[in-house]
């Protein structure tokens, strides 16, 4: 969350002046510096705020001589690809910042709200994690380091937990350039790629 105070006075019958005054919080310094610079140009903000696709909302309040905007940042939940990053709602949108997060590749006709939970589950889940992939067909693949994991769609939770211990001694286990497949009811199997 940012808020802007914006600060308009006339003081002796001189032009009006604008000030910024922004309280700063874990923000994207990208971010920031962008609606700083809007601000200042002779445009009106609230249009800007409100066609910029990385803002959330934009709450506007008024107050003698100040208008204070508090604009809430929509928060990345998979990258699409470069700049581009998957929302709340799977919509994607241009992000200033680059951010590490897995990459989220599914058919658009496929993927439903059940199965962005599980993936957002699975990114929870899983430390390292490079690509989320849905197929209609096979369910979740995930690549997680040198190492491509079959999860399917059934019994997710089970899944992911027998992943984690395998995972936990991935050199012992020599998994580097392997393809694990646990779509299995009683195991697992490992093949080279």
């Amino acid at each position: 969350m940012l808020s802007i105070i914006f600060l308009s006075l006339q003081l002796f019958n001189k032009p009006t002046t604008k000030v910024l005054r922004s309280i700063d919080e874990p923000f994207c310094r990208l971010c920031l510096t962008e609606l700083k610079e809007n601000f200042y140009k002779d445009y009106e903000y609230e249009k800007y705020l409100k066609s910029t696709s990385w803002i959330e909302t934009v709450k506007k309040k008024n107050r003698f001589f100040t208008t204070e905007y508090e604009v809430i940042l929509k928060q990345p939940k998979f990258k699409f690809r470069n700049s581009l990053y998957y929302d709340k709602n799977l919509e994607i949108y241009f992000h200033p910042t680059v951010i590490e997060l897995p990459i989220l590749i599914f058919d658009p006709g496929s993927l439903q709200s059940i199965n962005f939970n599980e993936a957002i589950l699975i990114k929870r889940s899983i430390n390292g994690l490079k690509q989320i992939e849905y197929s209609k067909v096979s369910g979740w693949t995930i690549s997680v380091n040198t190492l491509v994991v079959r999860l399917g769609k059934d019994e997710i939770e089970n899944r992911l937990a027998k992943l984690n211990v395998v995972l936990s001694d991935f050199e012992k286990n020599n998994l580097k350039n392997k393809i694990l497949d646990l779509r299995y009811q009683n195991g697992f199997s490992i093949t080279q790629i």
